[in-house]
């Protein structure tokens, strides 16, 4: 899937699956959430959207990892380590069109901490969606 993602961005523009998921989100009117910002194309996109703010969430690898442990898919079926290297590779690539997690997440309004539960989140994402709504 990472792959598939990059070679889209590098074919069309850096932005161009967020661009697409846009579109779709502005077609279909009221407010959205896009999921799965990882490269800097994408951010740059965004941030030029009028009443677009980026919330980055993350959690510590290793309970990000418990987490894919426990969800038991057919694709989650690697150890830590390779995690950790797809974890890496993820977070710091320089080429706008690859992922880059942590460039991303710098470039955020707002940094939320996913290490507690669903509900602390849930919590945490109302605190935010509150706040941003009385701007």
């Amino acid at each position: 899937m990472v792959a598939l993602a990059d070679e889209l961005r590098r074919s069309h523009s850096p932005g161009y699956i967020i661009e697409q998921l846009y579109d779709q989100a502005k077609r279909d009117g009221g407010d959205s959430v896009i999921e799965s910002v990882r490269a800097l194309g994408e951010v740059d996109f965004l941030k030029k959207q009028r009443g677009f703010r980026l919330i980055a969430i993350d959690a510590d690898p290793k309970v990000r990892y418990e987490r894919i442990v426990k969800r038991q898919s057919e694709l989650d079926h690697i150890d830590f380590a390779q995690f950790k290297a797809n974890d890496e590779r993820e977070m710091a690539q320089s080429d706008p069109s690859s992922g880059n997690i942590a460039g991303c997440m710098k470039r955020a309004d707002m940094l939320v901490s996913n290490d507690g539960t669903i509900r602390e989140l849930r919590e945490k994402l109302d605190d935010i969606l509150r706040k941003i709504q009385l701007r």
